[in-house]
Parts: C-alpha cells; structure tokens; sequence
C-alpha cells in the first residue's frame, strides 16, 4: 500500500531482511494469491524453454528462471543437463521451494537439484537456509554439460554463483568465430568458457588467467 492507503500490488514481505518487501505483482485490480505466484513460476519456465533451442550440439545448459527478469524476485535458476541448479534470495521464496521444485522438474525432464542461500537478514548473510525449511545434501558435486561441441565441468560446490555463467554463450559463440589466428588473452577466465571457445575457433595461442586456482584446474 502506498502512504495514503491505495494498494499498489502485491508481494512477499521479510521484515528482517535487507529488502524487506519483493512485489510479485503491480497489477492492484485483481487477486494475487499463492495460486498466481505459482502459476507465474511455470509461466516463467515454460517461456524460457520456448526460446532455448536444447540439443547437444547446441547446449544442454541453460537459465530457466531470471529473478526480477522473470517478476520472480529472489530466484534464479539455471539447468545443467539433469540437475536444477537454484540460487535463493529471500525466505519466502525458500519456504515454496518444496511445492515449486517438483513441478519445474515436470516442466523441464531434470530429476536433481541443488539448492543454495544468500538470503540477507540483519547484517548477515546466511547459507544455513535460516531454519525456515531444509534440504536434503546433493549426492553429486559436478556435472559436465556440452556448449557449442565444448565439453565444461560445473562445480557445484566450489563453482562460483549457479556453477557457470550461461549468459555469455552466445558471446563464447562468438569468441570461436573470430578466433582463427588470433592470439587471445582471457583475463577471469573462471573454467575457461571465452578460452575453450577461442581455442576451438582456431586461435594460434590462448592465455586463460584467474585467481581462483580450483576454477583453472577444472579448465
């Protein structure tokens, strides 16, 4: 509600968190429940599908859900072949995460997930999930999916952010078609995504430099 009493949506509210208020909604003329909130969910999913092209030749590693890109603040999830990889930002969106796992599986033909937390609440940061729901530890800590004919290892564990960043495949994509020849410098080069690219393109030689030492041995 605005300071004069009109209601202007409708969201999740986290009294403790940094941002106390995620609005899931603006459209203040129509009910928003828990049933539109899942329903945005499988909307969210299902267009991302209807824009990737999955093959393995093209990618099998891919961002099914976008946080505020997708009017989903709090979530993002990427797929890596069969695992569900899921960043969560606020407690409200933890708390779903049982009832919404199930149906993204359906959604997509994954049967794994992983779940981690960064969820804001005073002046800390806290993986523990905040004692608000719990998760059962993956079994698996890697999993190799294909882009573009490369062949990358995710790290779950000590990956950065969902394991890698599928944002930059068409900009890795790219990199392989202007390679030929060239000499090519990849500074935070994390697994090595621009260099592979670069080197399978053609490139005459190729420098990957990262500081994080486990992200250039999986490279």
């Amino acid at each position: 509600y605005s300071l004069d009493g009109k209601k202007m949506g409708t969201g999740l509210v986290d009294p403790m968190a940094k941002i106390p208020l995620r609005l899931y909604s603006t459209n203040y003329h129509i009910e928003f429940g828990e049933d539109q909130l899942d329903e945005l969910v499988q909307q969210a999913a299902r267009f991302r599908l209807s824009t990737i092209i999955t093959s393995p030749e093209i990618t099998n590693a891919y961002r099914l859900i976008n946080s505020e890109g997708d009017g989903l603040s709090g979530l993002i999830i990427d797929v890596y072949g069969d695992v569900m990889s899921i960043e969560v930002y606020s407690i409200g969106i933890l708390l779903r995460l049982p009832r919404w796992i199930p149906i993204l599986h359906n959604i997509t033909g994954t049967s794994k997930e992983i779940v981690s937390t960064n969820i804001l609440r005073g002046t800390k940061a806290s993986d523990s999930n905040n004692n608000a729901v719990s998760f059962p530890p993956p079994k698996f800590e890697k999993v190799i999916v294909t882009e573009n004919k490369i062949k990358y290892e995710v790290d779950f564990i000590k990956g950065h952010k969902t394991g890698f960043f599928c944002d930059q495949r068409e900009n890795r994509k790219k990199v392989q078609e202007l390679a030929k020849g060239k000499r090519v410098l990849d500074l935070c080069c994390y697994t090595g995504g621009f260099s592979l690219s670069a080197a399978i393109g053609g490139a005459s030689s190729v420098i990957g430099v990262d500081l994080d030492e486990n992200a250039i041995e999986q490279a």
